[in-house]
């Protein structure tokens, strides 16, 4: 999978905003200012469905579809520095449709200021199915993709997160995109009412 950073090297990020725990359920207009995004593919878009209350996203014949909220969405909550927040995880709400060609799956942060780019990778759910993914913010399980600063750095001076899709190259997909949350560490996440999604994917049908 190509880097975050080099597909977007010439976007400016904004200042850094103030990381917070947040719910982004995407039910009004404006909820997508500051989400867009980047595919090496063709047909590619993100769209807002107004009667879901959730986002679209897709592209054809892609290796690499981003969709990425900077410090300009939800109120700067996806940008800043996530361990003073409180914020100990990433959750969001995602369904692939069947017949898409998904060879892999994402989670990243990106500081493009100092050139800082680290993913995690996540198991692809099961298509047609809605399915709560889980990221946690810790150093295990996350790589490096570009710089040489240390996840410490990244946690504390996210400037982008980014959902990211790997494809074949050939072939096409489509995918919802709902409830993007930063959660607290997940000894309080129970008491705040998120213990039933602390599961790495926990599966519901849509």
């Amino acid at each position: 999978m190509k880097l975050l950073s080099a597909l977007i090297f010439c976007a400016c990020a904004g200042p850094l905003a103030a990381a917070s725990l947040h719910l982004e359920t995407f039910s009004t207009d404006g909820d997508t200012s500051g989400w867009f995004h980047l595919s090496t593919g063709s047909s590619d878009f993100l769209i807002q469905d107004p009667g879901q209350d959730h986002l679209q996203t897709g592209a054809t014949d892609f290796t690499t579809l981003y969709v990425i909220a900077n410090s300009s969405s939800s109120g700067g909550a996806f940008a800043g520095d996530f361990p003073a927040a409180g914020v100990g995880g990433f959750l969001f709400d995602l369904n692939i449709a069947s017949g898409s060609v998904v060879t892999n799956l994402f989670f990243e942060l990106g500081n493009l200021t100092d050139g800082e780019t680290w993913s995690y990778s996540l198991a692809l759910p099961a298509f047609d199915t809605t399915t709560s993914l889980y990221v946690p913010l810790g150093g295990a399980g996350w790589n490096q993709s570009s710089g040489s600063l240390p996840f410490s750095f990244i946690a504390g001076n996210t400037e982008e997160i980014a959902i990211a899709f790997g494809g074949g190259g050939t072939g096409s997909m489509t995918a919802t995109i709902d409830n993007v949350r930063t959660v607290p560490e997940p000894a309080s996440i129970g008491f705040l009412g998120f213990g039933a999604l602390l599961a790495m994917s926990r599966r519901r049908r849509g």
